[in-house]
């Protein structure tokens, strides 16, 4: 294998940044890079049976008696939208926002921002002129915002010429709207909801057909969209069975995501856990997330208070009602939070504020901040972030939440932090971070080394699309459904000290209390996003190796992100240096010769490596002979990794030993 890192080096001016992103122009980049054809195919495939689905369901349902939709006692509009799966069950959609929330949260802080740009520290990025110009967000939901409210009058376009728009699902709809992209503008008191891409555009649609419509999205470069909503548990058509299941929605919305690497698709967590007891009596408000939620490369968003001033986990206060997961298989779901408590966003008149509460308004908040953050990352790179880069730098810069270190059930991996994923950016610009983006062929790695100081914390998470998996009918399956399963591991080189990844404990009753921890750092086999972070470890030389279980990846290839930040040092921009060398026999049972340029022999050393990043055998080159024999008799036959080094970079070659 032979990755190569490139980056360009030049001087970066924060303060003055290019403010426009996802022009027409950068669509069709995006476009180029995907299989639109295909995509559109789909999308026009998935449409016939959607329509052909809600058609028998509609006929069912009045058939029985039974609604096509209505308001539930917690104020969430719900609606027929056609069967579950394979089967006659009727299923129906419902709005996650909820009446009766926490009401000493306040609306707004004291400098008279909304406290959701607060609490993610959107500003930090306003500040800097990133207001969403020319940036697309999606909203799938109840029905369509009202397009002539003066907070986003210009800027919706209706994707399903409002097909089955429903005056119920409007407020919903319209609130949802104002948190992703209200302008804080256009009459006495709007100033209070200013969304988080004032200045972005919206494609809107009903919920009805929304899996054609997001393929069909996907194939026009959409970069991120927002779905408050989930099938209704209360409906007697679902199944105790789809908590934590990843049932054949939940497949299908991996479809498509991995359709459009560059699509991240964000899903409120639900709405249930104030009421688990009727659902779920025997798992004490664990696993509630459904379909979409349940999805691997999606981003479930859990909901909680607003954060004036975050000072420690104990600033994050979950809602009440915000589900908990994880996933049958133990994934981290939720993955984020944001907040989600008395929300203040944009009424059905065209000058009106409402206030709303649930993980639908939690939900559009994390929307329009990978907006800001896909904007300003093309300011400063000319390009768009992998939606692997989107969900790694998430988990990466995440504020630490809940009862106890690393990520959990309830906050997922914490609440969402902008201004850091900005600051890692701007590290990535002058060489003192990584965000990388790289592909993992079939029995490949990458390493690279670098060095620590020791001072701030050292965080590197890795993260990519799996590819579907199978879809399964069963209750509380605990089978992993990764398909591509990668790996991270960070090495001290210096004292052979392995740090291994966060991964849940695959237990029911972690509560995080001591000695019963809900997350501990081992080898994770069920999560595509691992984060390993290292506190109070010692400065000095580190690699940093991403492997694959198995011995091959489904399609031969696997795209991943990596985030590297807190090395204090300037990193290293190349992992290969050294061209032209060549390493023979491979297999080789006792010796492993080597030979390089002469122009490149100079001060090279190298040192052997097993597959878990332990140095095995170091030989020096003193007399920097263009060719070396490395004796190799004594090594445990398996795979291992030969290094060469010098102070310009590194070369790394796998060999095999008989």
């Amino acid at each position: 294998m032979k990755n190569k890192i490139t980056k360009l080096f030049f001087v970066l001016l924060i303060s003055s940044v290019a403010a426009n992103a996802q022009t027409e122009k950068q669509r069709q980049e995006i476009v180029s890079k995907i299989d639109a054809p295909k995509l559109k195919a789909l999308a026009k495939e998935t449409l016939i049976n959607e329509e052909k689905n809600l058609k028998l369901a509609k006929e069912k349902a009045l058939s029985k008696g039974m609604p096509l939709e209505g308001v539930n006692e917690a104020g969430e509009f719900y609606q027929l939208v056609g069967f579950y799966e394979g089967t006659t069950d009727l299923k129906y959609y419902k709005t996650y926002n909820k009446s009766g929330a926490e009401a000493s949260e306040y609306f707004f802080n004291n400098n008279g921002t909304n406290s959701s740009l607060n609490t993610l520290k959107a500003t930090y990025l306003h500040n800097k002129d990133i207001l969403g110009q020319d940036m697309i967000a999606g909203e799938w939901d109840g029905g369509v915002p009202i397009s002539g409210h003066y907070a986003i009058i210009g800027r919706v376009t209706v994707r399903d010429n409002g097909a089955a728009i429903s005056t119920q699902g409007v407020a919903h709809s319209t609130h949802v709207s104002g948190t992703i992209m209200s302008s804080g503008e256009g009459a006495t008191g709007l100033d209070k909801t200013k969304g988080f891409l004032p200045k972005g555009r919206l494609w809107a649609a009903n919920w009805t057909n929304d899996l054609s419509e997001m393929t069909s999205a996907a194939s026009e470069g959409l970069l991120v969209s927002n779905h408050s909503y989930g099938p209704d548990p209360s409906q007697p058509g679902f199944s105790r069975t789809l908590f934590g299941q990843y049932n054949s929605e939940a497949r299908a919305v991996d479809l498509i995501a991995n359709s459009n690497p560059y699509y991240t698709i964000v899903v409120a967590a639900g709405n249930e856990r104030d009421s688990y007891m009727t659902y779920q009596p025997n798992k004490g408000g664990r696993d509630l997330i459904t379909t979409m939620g349940v999805s691997k490369n999606t981003v479930t968003v859990a909901a909680v208070n607003g954060v004036g001033n975050y000072s420690g986990p104990s600033s994050v206060v979950i809602a009440s009602f915000s589900n908990y997961g994880p996933s049958d298989d133990y994934r981290i779901k939720p993955d984020i939070a944001a907040k989600g408590v008395n929300v203040l966003s944009l009424g059905t008149g065209v000058t009106s504020t409402a206030t709303m509460s649930g993980t639908s308004m939690a939900a559009p908040a994390v929307t329009g901040g990978i907006g800001l953050w896909q904007q300003y990352y093309h300011s400063l790179f000319d390009t768009h972030m992998l939606s692997s880069t989107v969900r790694g730098l998430m988990a990466h810069t995440a504020e630490e939440a809940g009862p106890a270190d690393g990520p959990d059930y309830m906050y997922g991996w914490g609440l969402m932090n902008l201004e850091e994923g900005a600051k890692v950016m701007e590290d990535y610009k002058v060489s003192k971070a990584w965000i990388l983006e790289q592909e993992l062929t079939n029995g490949s790695y990458f390493s690279n080394d670098f060095e620590y100081d020791g001072t701030s914390p050292l965080k590197v998470t890795l993260a990519w699309n799996d590819p579907a998996a199978n879809a399964t009918s069963a209750n509380d399956e605990r089978f992993s459904k990764l398909v591509n399963d990668l790996d991270l591991r960070v090495v001290n080189l210096d004292t052979q000290v392995t740090y291994l990844p966060w991964a849940l404990v695959k237990s029911d009753t972690t509560t995080g209390t001591p000695g019963n921890e809900i997350a501990v750092k081992k080898d994770n086999d069920v999560d595509n996003i691992e984060k390993v972070e290292i506190k109070g470890a010692p400065a000095g030389n580190y690699k940093v190796l991403v492997t694959h279980k198995g011995t091959t990846l489904r399609g031969g290839k696997q795209l991943y992100s990596l985030i590297l930040s807190g090395s204090g040092t300037t990193l290293a921009t190349k992992q290969y240096l050294f061209e032209n060398v060549n390493v023979f026999p491979n297999p080789a049972k006792n010796t492993l010769n080597v030979s390089l340029p002469a122009e490149i022999a100079t001060g090279v050393s190298y040192e052997i490596f097993d597959v878990n990043g332990k140095k095995v055998k170091s030989v020096s080159n003193k007399a920097d002979a263009q060719a070396i024999s490395i004796d190799i008799s004594n090594m445990a036959t398996g795979l291992y990794i030969l290094k060469l080094k010098s102070n310009e970079g590194s070369s790394s070659y796998k060999f095999i030993k008989e």
